[in-house]
């Protein structure tokens, strides 16, 4: 699945823009469903391969849902030590070649790693490596690309709201509930149910079109309604509720995020290019499956579980 990731990366670069249909097209002739030991439909394989490009900065989603490729660039990695970065965005099958020739130049490191997997294919990690910023630097602009600094990883966090910063920004009204087929946020059981009804202060609600495609999610509280974006909405009710979906192995720096409750864009972005590796799915026995962000940095970990649910990520020990 790892050469499924470079080549869909391949064709949005060429193509810049792509919608949804089209790279789910794209991915439909690659995919092999009997290499997929899990079973994924292809649905679910498209959705989580956006994800993962979106979480390592390859692309970005427009409100339409169009994707357009991100510029290419190379990030620096939010640890202390010599100066590495990831390459994000736009990549050709000349890239990492090309990279390697300017990078011998400046006596920089370029080391490419295959990731991903069945459920999520990824393309390849490549990370440069520098004794200095300046040679960085260097390496980048003869590779006609960028530095992001700081870190973005760090940038994107410190610089992305609270949840209560997104429950002020909503625009709310005394509407009256659509009368389409609606699914209540449980928190208890961190996912959607048509048949239980959330009874908590702050209540997030979807509701179907009776033409079965269309969904509309709006948050609740005290007879008001707002239109939300799901990924937040779920985050509100699990801080109103005082429940913390959001693990951390210090030992490891890794982030634990049930998959039911995918984070916002930003922040999952933000674990994401802590190190460049592509988030994967672990399965648990005593919980929902998780999703795992690896190399985070403590602190890093900390700002984004305060911001989204205001309480410290629970320790995996």
């Amino acid at each position: 699945m790892t050469a499924i990731g470079d080549a869909l990366l391949f064709v949005l670069s060429a193509r810049r823009t792509m919608s949804r249909a089209s790279f789910r097209g794209a991915y439909e002739s690659l995919w092999q469903p009997e290499a997929d030991p899990g079973g994924r439909s292809l649905a679910y394989a498209v959705r989580s391969a956006i994800e993962t490009f979106d979480a390592l900065g390859h692309c970005e989603q427009g409100a339409g849902g169009e994707l357009s490729v991100a510029p290419a660039t190379l990030a620096l990695l939010p640890w202390p030590g010599l100066p590495r970065a990831v390459l994000c965005g736009a990549r050709s099958p000349e890239t990492l070649t090309s990279l390697q020739e300017v990078a011998h130049q400046y006596g920089v490191r370029v080391t490419s790693t295959a990731q991903g997997s069945s459920d999520s294919p990824a393309p390849a990690r490549i990370e440069v490596g520098a004794e200095c910023l300046r040679d960085l630097e260097g390496t980048a602009s003869a590779a006609g690309c960028a530095v992001g600094q700081p870190a973005p990883a760090l940038s994107m966090a410190s610089v992305g709201a609270s949840v209560g910063d997104y429950l002020s920004s909503l625009e709310w009204t005394a509407d009256t509930e659509l009368d389409w087929p609606r699914s209540d946020f449980i928190p208890g059981k961190l996912r959607f149910d048509q048949r239980d009804r959330c009874e908590g202060n702050l209540r997030l609600s979807q509701y179907r079109h009776p033409d079965g495609y269309s969904v509309r999610d709006y948050l609740w509280r005290d007879g008001l309604g707002a239109a939300t974006d799901r990924s937040w909405g779920r985050f509100a009710v699990l801080s109103d509720s005082e429940i913390q979906p959001l693990r951390y192995d210090r030992r490891s720096g890794t982030v634990f995020v049930p998959v039911t409750t995918p984070l916002p864009r930003l922040f999952a972005r933000s674990l994401g290019l802590s190190s460049g590796l592509a988030p994967r799915e672990t399965a648990d026995r005593a919980g929902p499956a998780m999703r795992a962000y690896a190399s985070v940095p403590g602190g890093l970990a900390s700002v984004v579980a305060r911001k989204l649910v205001m309480a410290e990520p629970i320790p995996v020990t």
